[in-house]
């Protein structure tokens, strides 16, 4: 029940200090081609002062293992941007996002997330929720140091935004989350919540089929 509460209630963890207190060298890993039967999901978090953040996640379900594959973020770009750096990893890639995306913009009424999607992100229907309801970070601080400490999950090493994020996100003296230099964390959160909606890499790279429309003749 107490995972339960934090998933949906987003009920805290005792303690202050450091969140990942491990050697962040026991994550690293060569990077290496992802096979065709792995599963891929892509995580994002909005950001405009604050750097938005974009990932893939590579999910060897044999092992269950996860491999942190794509690391992009940037203060003040916008969507045209980011897709500029990403879509070569990211094109037809399921793409978790956070709540926030449902926010509209005054002038043009628009949801954030659809500013994404227009510029070829293929964003998952639903904002990044657990399988059984709620969006508690808490669960998801949990759930992704089990892996790290239990070497299910692996950082391609030259991934160095996502050690630099690591080795600081912690909690301030009152147990709370010290919410800065932690966006490409919240991503790949959101990514692992959402894996649910991943897709294997030879379906992402599988060629379109072309419909052939033929004529009839009397």
């Amino acid at each position: 029940t107490w995972q339960r509460d934090m998933r949906t209630k987003g009920l805290p963890l005792l303690g202050t200090g450091l969140i990942y207190d491990m050697d962040p060298e026991t994550l690293k890993i060569q990077p290496l081609e992802c096979p065709p039967h792995w599963w891929v999901i892509d995580g994002m978090d909005f950001g405009f002062d604050h750097p938005q953040a974009h990932i893939q996640l590579w999910w060897d379900k044999d092992e269950d293992t996860f491999y942190l594959a794509r690391a992009w973020k940037k203060s003040r770009a916008l969507p045209t941007e980011a897709w500029s750096a990403t879509k070569s990893w990211a094109a037809n890639v399921p793409t978790a996002w956070p709540m926030d995306g449902l926010q509209t913009e005054k002038g043009s009424g628009k949801q954030q997330k659809s500013y994404y999607a227009e510029e070829g992100f293929n964003m998952i229907h639903e904002h990044a929720t657990w399988k059984d309801g709620g969006v508690g970070v808490e669960a998801g601080i949990l759930e992704l140091y089990r892996l790290m400490k239990d070497g299910k999950l692996k950082v391609f090493s030259h991934l160095s935004g996502f050690f630099e994020e690591v080795i600081s996100y912690h909690r301030d003296d009152k147990g709370k989350i010290a919410k800065v230099g932690d966006d490409l964390l919240d991503a790949i959160r959101y990514a692992y919540m959402m894996r649910r909606f991943s897709k294997q890499m030879c379906d992402i790279h599988a060629p379109k089929k072309v419909k052939l429309k033929f004529k009839q003749y009397r």
